[in-house]
């Protein structure tokens, strides 16, 4: 097979399986239901959820599609070729979360980008499944079925992320604390040194001042002088080493396009 046909025949298969898929929505859509499981209302509203939730936070692109059917692949393939072709989630972060359901085949997936699978196991996402999504799908209630599901997992994600930044904050306080209180004992060292210091100078004074009154007075023996020795009088102020230390106020610190983010099969299925 020549070049050229080899080449031509890589780009025919290339178009096909891109077929496969539905084109990714334009302008982009946290919701496309193509599998006609909601009404308009349903999906503006989930739409709009999906859509703030992710301007707020930014930690997980969640997109919602429904197909009428797979096309002959199983559940899995499909969710990652589709979630690959469109680029859910930013492509450094890889944080996209593709939330898929079937009509014909009653399958329903939840795909994670790279980088959410450590934020969300293969086996929560089992749980939401299980829990949040097949029950209501067996009702028929497929609004509250997705609804809840794409709750699930952002909040899912959420808790990930505050269990990461309170360990990160647990960490800044304990080195915070560990400075504050170094800091502490230096300047108690430099008190101790201070009191310790007028404490040395005050008795050379007291020596000095005492051993030159007698002899003061042993000269006023020895020439008969009348006069009474001269009184000396010291005075001296301590300082008062009161502790200055400012305590810091520890507060806590509190860290759209499809931006072609890669999948790598990681998530969990269900069907109903």
């Amino acid at each position: 097979m020549s070049t050229f046909r080899l080449l031509l025949f890589f780009l025919l298969f290339s178009a096909s399986l891109s077929a496969q898929y539905p084109a990714a929505p334009d302008p982009i859509a946290y919701v496309t239901d193509l599998g006609d499981f909601l009404t308009e209302e349903e999906e503006l509203n989930l739409s709009r959820v999906l859509l703030n939730q992710y301007r707020e936070k930014g930690q997980v692109q969640l997109v919602v599609v429904t197909v009428p059917d797979l096309g002959g692949q199983s559940v899995e393939q499909y969710a990652q070729g589709l979630a690959e072709s469109w680029g859910i989630g930013e492509k450094d972060w890889n944080n996209g979360v593709l939330l898929l359901l079937s009509r014909a085949e009653r399958k329903v997936r939840i795909e994670l980008g790279y980088g959410m699978e450590g934020q969300i196991t293969d086996l929560a996402a089992k749980r939401i499944i299980d829990k949040q999504i097949v029950p209501k799908l067996q009702e028929a209630a497929y609004y509250d079925a997705i609804y809840d599901g794409s709750l699930a997992i952002v909040s899912s994600v959420e808790k990930h992320f505050l269990q990461k930044e309170k360990r990160a904050k647990d960490l800044e306080y304990a080195k915070e604390n560990e400075a504050m209180h170094k800091r502490l004992r230096q300047r108690e060292r430099l008190y101790s040194s201070l009191i310790f210091g007028a404490l040395g100078l005050l008795t050379l004074i007291l020596v000095y001042f005492g051993a030159k009154g007698k002899r003061s007075d042993s000269r006023d023996r020895n020439y008969g002088s009348s006069s009474k020795g001269s009184s000396y009088s010291s005075s001296s102020s301590y300082s008062d080493y009161s502790d200055y230390s400012d305590y810091s106020d520890y507060s806590d610190y509190s860290d759209s396009s499809f931006g072609g983010g890669s999948f790598g099969g990681g998530g969990a299925s269900g069907d109903w």
